[in-house]
């Protein structure tokens, strides 16, 4: 079956909006933050990496 991204965005945006209301609780977690990774510059004329 094929997803709707648009009717799940509208289904999330409408549980958020209950959930502002005071109407209902939305299940919480915590997101572990992990540091960016450092990408070297690449010269596409010669493929080699520019620091």
């Amino acid at each position: 079956m094929k997803r709707n991204l648009f009717d799940e965005l509208n289904e999330g945006l409408t549980a958020l909006k209950s959930e502002r209301e005071g109407k209902v609780t939305l299940k919480q977690g915590t997101v572990e933050k992990k540091p960016a990774r450092t990408i070297a510059l690449v010269d596409t004329r010669t493929r080699k990496p520019q620091y």
